[in-house]
């Protein structure tokens, strides 16, 4: 497989640049770039010539972005709901109404100051752009330059959260031509018996002029505390906002991205002492080559809710058929994956629930999950199902369906990310060794998102998320009946993309499911055991369709090399660490004063 020498030989050339850093060991690297204030780390943006600075417009941004624009406030949902002020002060929340109080003497980078009309310009452009939060909210007014009103028809398990943890990257300054016109339209608005806005032809035309503005991406504007200066293909180089309103917390005076091409590069970059601080996965055995060069690394396990997952496509067969999907989850031995996934992989759900175990503790009792199919390397179980189904094994011991027909099946997955492509590769080995013929579909990732997006993979191992967003059952029941439900064939396509939103489930018994009014209630109720019944039902729903099968529990490795680099608690329970977002919890660190060079003395 080409990742498999890609892996290889990434692992060889990182043992013979680690042996020259041991014979030649340019030690100082670390300690001159401490005294100079300068932080590097990886990066994900994309190349420099389609950059632009119109967050709106899909600017390709990524981490550049992630330094240079703040939250209102910093939400961490587990594991209890926090709000962590940021450009937001306070809020008080009254019936249907949030009052909010931001941050006075903030100014965007160019010397603009901050007020609440950038946050009304922020949630304009929103509203015209079709954005989650206006499903929820009625009104936004300000009622001074520092203070602002939200009204709901209903408050829900997520409102506070939509217009709290919203990131302010529109400057009124920069977006009034069309920001004044979104006001206008929303003014004249109104929302239908279905909760819709009307006035879409007119929203969608005024989307594609925003879309147009593409200034140049130096020309970003932001209040956090790096700006880019420099954009390369491999390096970005962000310098200190000496405007920013927390300014006496940050302690670097550069930040230096270096872009994630591929993994020998980034290998090679690790063993020339290329990063001080950074969060990109590896495999087991490249991740103890890197121990074992690196002895003063430490590392921090930061939650990330992601479950790297096995996904079945309901509408192709065979897997179309329920017998077979518990069969093959039954083969996989999950124990044996977390051999080969990613440093900081915790055990998956056994249940394929859906729930990360965190927050599947919290809702899911011991005594309904024992009424759960357990799917862990049960091969007798795998047997019994198939003959159930009529298929037998030939001569050969291969697996073949009623007619005789050999069974094939095929994986994809996005080749780029290592737990992906190695647990991927060793389920399909689990599956030919039990006798059902199947082949690994490797691809580029923008290549496997179509491949599922069309509808064309047969099973696919990619990401589900675990509400690393609201910390509720609705966020990840949701990624499942609506955000994913043509990748799991719950729907086709073409019905996805025309913005379906309430999927109709049969059950293996022939009853149906209205998983559109469950997802409804479940983000509606107040009443906390119904919130358990709701989620339950899913649960058994999942168990039962095995359409879905978690493979590990994810886990951020925070990776610090710079021995110089202090302030940071060590307890990975600590909420800072909270995040799937590693250019977030960075700037977490150095908002708050805990990351910072200190170069008196190297870290034990």
């Amino acid at each position: 497989m080409k990742l498999k020498k890609l892996a290889c030989l990434s692992l060889a050339a990182l043992m013979t640049v680690g042996t020259l850093a041991g014979c030649g060991g340019n030690k100082d690297v670390f300690l001159e770039r401490a005294e100079a204030g300068i932080f590097k780390t990886t990066a994900s943006y994309d190349p420099p010539e389609t950059l632009h600075a119109n967050v709106w417009a899909s600017s390709g941004m990524g981490t550049i972005a992630g330094f240079a624009h703040e939250r209102l406030f910093d939400y961490i949902p587990l594991p209890e709901k926090t709000y962590i002020p940021v450009l937001g002060e306070s809020f008080t929340e009254e019936g249907n109404t949030l009052t909010m109080k931001i941050r006075e003497g903030v100014l965007w980078s160019d010397g603009t100051p901050f007020t609440s009309q950038d946050v009304i310009a922020y949630f304009d452009i929103a509203f015209m752009t079709n954005q989650l939060v206006w499903t929820y909210l009625d009104d936004v007014k300000a009622t001074g330059d520092y203070t602002l009103e939200f009204t709901f028809p209903t408050t829900n398990a997520i409102t506070t959260q939509l217009v709290t943890n919203i990131v302010m990257n529109t400057p009124y300054h920069i977006y009034k031509e069309w920001a004044d016109q979104a006001a206008t339209l929303r003014a004249e608005s109104k929302r239908g018996d279905d909760g819709k806005w009307d006035h879409a032809d007119e929203r969608q035309a005024l989307k594609e002029n925003l879309f147009e503005f593409k200034p140049d991406a130096l020309t970003l504007v932001g209040t956090g505390p790096f700006l880019p200066t420099n954009i390369t293909s491999s390096q970005s180089i962000l310098k200190k906002n000496a405007s920013y309103w927390g300014a006496e917390t940050i302690k670097f005076n550069e930040i230096h991205l270096e872009r994630f091409t591929n993994l020998e590069s980034y290998l090679n970059l690790i063993m020339a002492e290329g990063y001080d601080y950074e969060t990109q996965g590896m495999s087991p055995d490249v991740y103890q080559q890197v121990l074992k060069e690196n002895p003063e690394m430490r590392v921090i396990l930061a939650a990330d809710l992601g479950q790297p997952s096995l996904q079945f496509n309901m509408r192709v067969a065979p897997i179309d058929n329920v017998l077979v999907r518990q069969a093959v989850q039954h083969v996989v031995d999950r124990d044996s994956l977390m051999l080969i996934a990613e440093p900081g992989s915790e055990a998956a759900d056994l249940t394929s629930s859906g729930m990360v175990p965190p927050m599947r503790d919290t809702y899911l009792s011991e005594e309904f999950l024992s009424t759960l199919t357990v799917y862990n390397g049960d091969k007798d179980k795998a047997e019994e199902l198939l003959i159930q189904n009529g298929w037998s094994r030939n001569a050969d011991n291969k697996w073949v369906d009623e007619t005789g027909k050999l069974v094939k099946l095929e994986m994809a997955t996005a080749s780029a990310y290592p737990t992906f492509f190695l647990c991927a590769d060793a389920i399909v080995n689990q599956l030919n060794e039990f006798g059902l013929t199947a082949t690994l579909k490797a691809m580029d990732t923008s290549a496997y998102w179509k491949y599922l997006g069309d509808g064309d993979a047969m099973m696919s191992v990619g990401m589900r998320p675990g509400s690393p967003n609201y910390g509720e059952p609705w966020e990840i029941y949701r990624s499942f009946f609506i955000d994913g439900a043509a990748d799991m064939g719950f729907v086709a396509p073409e019905e996805k993309k025309a913005g379906l939103t309430n999927v109709i489930m049969t059950l293996p018994d022939g009853s149906t499911v209205d998983t559109g009014a469950i997802l409804t209630e479940l983000l509606n109720t107040e009443d906390d055991a119904r919130k358990v019944e709701l989620t339950e039902e899913f649960a058994s729903m999942l168990n039962e369709l095995a359409s879905f099968m978690p493979l590990v529990t994810k886990y951020i490795p925070n990776k610090i090399y710079n021995p110089y680099l202090t302030g940071f608690p060590t307890d990975q329970n600590d909420i800072i660490w909270f995040g799937a977002d590693s250019t977030r919890i960075m700037c977490r660190l150095m908002r708050e004063g805990k990351l910072y060079y200190d170069t008196t003395a190297k870290a034990e």
